[in-house]
């Protein structure tokens, strides 16, 4: 038995070192770290953003800035591998608060275990530093606290005591990040189904709650931002990878996929046999139906599958040997899912995964900086922050990741749709320059001379999204291409940047 337990053990702890212990690569770190030093430098939080040259000057409701001042932070002292640690310190922190929730089920030590293992599966997916990981600790601190004051294990106090802890606990939140929403949801699952005391408990959480969240430096500006958000929900679901729908062919959804199995049918079984809260099923059903809509709100159904699998799951009589093959079984095969996609990132022994990013590119920029900093210029959505942080002072990008600019993402995504919408959009913003992804299209166009047959030939979108008589390309790398408009740059350097690096056709 020890040695299951000291398996277990070992098992659970490699696999949180290792979810914990993948690079950063999420670019929108650098827009947070622009905000946060922007903050301390100016000593007064933004009411206007200043990053952009399409948007200078317009009101913005930074609501995540005591978030950017503790990336700001740690990244003065510690840089990047700062970072990576308080990555590493928020996951490991809610994976203490998920234990002590699946120890209020009454579950074994090892059934404990096993779901401490599926939960970290299910979270390499999510195992980013992004602002949602701090909603998530708060959103599991509150899980422990209702389910514990349900179970007995927290003693129900008096509704203005539960008031006043709300609107502290929710103030705290709505200053960090706009989750709490889904604090709010959670409250009023476990509403259903309480008695009277602790139903007004919880009436007066959710009340005060909710007066918390306007307790920051923007009031119900907050709000104004969460209808904006549901506003391009659409948009956002079609062209952002993380606000798409769970797919079935990725790989690092398959724990996601089985987590949905599990709930369905421990949520039949537990109903039909009276183990399972109304309350219980219903945050599963909510939580589940959020978290397929959108690939990114899975984090918050986990701990919820967590509670409700151990609280309603059928207890199978085995035997020993069997149950600690079992154990075992789900064990190794949990941190094997781990390091079978975990590894290769671990491999690259870096604190921040550049990949993605256009770096070589931003060396180009700086090499030429006097060239370019005073011309406006189009760069894609997921490279603002890093340019802007990278420039801070010296180039006003064209968008980021903020919620400001999902009016100009839907803008580009329709420009994009023909050559001639994308140089109208291009002339209309005043684009001097872009640097833009190094992802050539193949388009098939038709020559007509006057004497002769239609000519058809394939040629790269570049070809006439960037037409030659009034764009040159002065820079390309496997990740981006910078193109400067004639006309608005010295034809000497034109000249001398073009023939080095236009590739002719052989």
């Amino acid at each position: 038995m020890k040695r299951i337990e000291i398996f277990f053990d070992a098992a659970c702890l490699v696999g949180f070192f290792v979810v914990a212990a993948i690079p950063l690569a999420n670019p929108d770190l650098f827009w947070h770290l622009s905000a946060g030093r922007s903050i301390l430098v100016d000593g007064a939080l933004p009411h206007v953003e200043s990053f952009s040259t399409t948007l200078y000057g317009t009101p913005w409701v930074n609501f995540e800035w005591l978030l950017q001042l503790i990336f700001s932070g740690v990244f003065s002292v510690g840089g990047w591998w700062g970072l990576l640690f308080l990555k590493a310190l928020l996951f490991a922190m809610t994976g203490v608060v998920v234990w002590s929730i699946s120890g209020l089920t009454g579950a074994s030590k090892n059934l404990r275990r096993a779901a401490l293992m599926g939960w970290t599966a299910v979270m390499l997916l999510h195992s980013e530093l992004k602002p949602g990981q701090f909603s998530l600790i708060l959103f599991c601190v509150q899980l422990w606290v209702l389910e514990a004051a349900r179970v007995g294990e927290l003693v129900e106090r008096r509704p203005w005591v539960w008031g006043i802890g709300a609107f502290v606990f929710f103030a705290f939140w709505a200053n960090l990040h706009p989750g709490f929403p889904m604090g709010f949801a959670l409250i009023a699952c476990w509403m259903l189904g309480r008695e009277k005391p602790g139903w007004v408990c919880l009436a007066a959480a959710l009340g005060s709650g909710a007066l918390g969240t306007l307790a920051t430096p923007y009031g119900i500006g907050v709000y104004a931002v969460l209808l904006q958000h549901f506003e391009w929900m659409g948009m956002l679901s079609n062209h952002i990878l993380e606000w798409r729908p769970p797919q079935f062919g990725n790989p690092f959804q398959f724990p996601l996929w089985l987590t949905y199995g599990t709930v369905l049918f421990v949520c039949a079984d537990g109903l039909r046999g009276k183990r399972l809260p109304i309350g219980h099923g219903l945050a599963a059903m909510v939580f589940g139906v959020w978290g397929l809509m959108h690939t990114r709100q899975g984090i918050f159904f986990a701990p919820v599958a967590v509670l409700v699998v151990l609280t309603s799951l059928p207890r199978w009589e085995f035997s020993e040997p069997r149950r600690r093959v079992l154990e075992a079984g789900w064990a190794a095969a949990c941190l094997g899912f781990v390091l079978w996609l975990a590894i290769p990132d671990l491999q690259r022994a870096r604190t921040f995964d550049a990949r993605r990013l256009p770096v070589a590119a931003g060396n180009f920029i700086e090499s030429n900086l006097n060239v370019f900093r005073k011309r406006r210029f189009f760069n894609e959505w997921g490279w603002g922050g890093y340019l802007g942080h990278r420039f801070y002072g010296n180039l006003r990008v064209f968008m980021d990741g903020r919620y400001l600019f999902h009016p100009i993402l839907e803008q580009v995504y329709r420009a994009r749709r023909t050559p001639l919408e994308w140089r109208g959009f291009l002339d209309k913003n005043g684009v001097s320059w872009a640097i833009v992804n190094n992802a050539p299209r193949p388009l098939s166009l038709t020559l007509r001379p006057k004497d002769g047959k239609d000519l058809n030939i394939k040629v790269e979108h570049f070809a006439t999204f960037f037409p030659r008589y009034a764009w040159a390309l002065v820079y390309q790398d496997p990740i981006a291409r910078i193109f400067v408009r004639r006309g608005s740059f010295p034809k000497n350097w034109i000249a001398a940047y073009e023939r080095q690096l236009v590739q002719r056709p052989k």
